[in-house]
């Protein structure tokens, strides 16, 4: 369904017809136009049209790994975290590698988000972790921030520099990064 936020209402239901093409989800990022969702299931990554339910694409991630959570850079680039740490830059156009697989954690990687200007991309994990990441070469930006037990899952601020995340430990943070 499409719905716009302010003031609530439905604005028209798209392919209402049940999608049986990965069994239940791990994961799912939609694109920054809504055409698209990146669908995460054991160890593949599946392109599926939002309006028909159809797959478009599909692969499987290196080295066993699976998704667990993606996000979409822009229109092309779609970013998967995986549960062995690694982080997957894809071309949304064939889900080939845009750069090598990275490993960036110890553990799970549970959340990553982006810059509203795209050129930032942040990622928590189950260490603790907040790390950040140049979109135009996906190399680590500075060291972790951040090191405190649990899972954590990230916002940055639509108008602003500002990273928000929260743990399930009970923590909060908030960085302002500058891009």
């Amino acid at each position: 369904a499409i719905v716009e936020l302010q003031p609530l209402r439905v604005l028209a239901i798209v392919g209402d017809e049940p999608m049986d093409l990965l069994e239940v989800p791990d994961t799912v990022a939609i694109s920054p136009d809504g055409s698209v969702a990146a669908v995460g299931r054991m160890h593949d990554v599946a392109l599926v049209s939002a309006s028909s339910g159809r797959q478009l694409r599909r692969t499987t991630l290196p080295a066993g790994d699976s998704m667990l959570t993606g996000a979409w850079v822009d229109e092309n680039t779609l970013a998967v975290g995986g549960r062995k740490g690694t982080l997957n830059v894809l071309d949304a156009s064939d889900l080939s590698p845009v750069v090598r697989p990275r490993l960036v954690a110890a553990g799970w990687i549970t959340d990553l988000a982006i810059s509203p200007d795209g050129r930032l991309a942040a990622s928590a994990d189950t260490e603790g972790q907040l790390r950040f990441y140049d979109t135009a070469s996906w190399r680590p930006v500075g060291k972790a921030v951040l090191k405190r037990d649990g899972w954590g899952w990230l916002s940055f601020d639509p108008a602003s520099h500002l990273l928000r995340g929260i743990f399930d430990t009970g923590g909060q943070v908030e960085v302002t990064t500058s891009t």
